[in-house]
């Protein structure tokens, strides 16, 4: 069986972005939401933004960070990115799963795929350093203000 680790970004301690009210609790209602929908498909284990350091010394098929993106834009939009290539010994197998996502949540909420938000904070978000080398990583801002999982 295929395993997944789940982020929900900020979960524990971290609030989030400034701009992202409710963040942190969206995150942790949107992890438990998939986790629900792959019950019995895949292997799920979760993390919150503090209590990784366990779940990390394993290897799984996808890690995968869920975040709802600062209105810092003052307009609506999300992305998906994946961690420089310096950062992923998976970078190939990151990549695919990325665009993957993006082809089909996109499409699937009606929430504008908003590419040029990738930055150094989502390319070099914390967690990359952590993961194995084996695990493909994914970050997805799921949209300013569109709470939709």
């Amino acid at each position: 069986m295929k395993k997944i680790l789940l982020q929900a970004g900020h979960g524990g301690r971290r609030l989030g972005a400034i701009g992202a009210p409710g963040e942190r609790d969206w995150n942790v209602e949107t992890v438990k939401q998939l986790k629900e929908a792959l019950s019995g498909k895949v292997e799920v284990t979760t993390i919150g933004g503090d209590d990784w350091k366990e779940a990390v010394k394993y290897d799984y098929d996808l890690f995968l960070a869920i975040h709802y993106d600062a209105d810092i834009y003052n307009d609506r939009g999300g992305f998906v990115d994946t961690p420089e290539p310096y950062l992923d010994y998976s970078s190939i197998k990151s990549k695919r799963i990325a665009r993957i996502i993006r082809e089909h949540y996109f499409s699937a909420t009606g929430i504008p795929e908003k590419p040029e938000r990738s930055n150094r904070n989502t390319r070099e978000y914390y967690m990359w350093q952590h993961i194995s080398a084996k695990t493909p990583c994914v970050i997805i801002e799921c949209g300013v203000g569109d709470r939709r999982p």
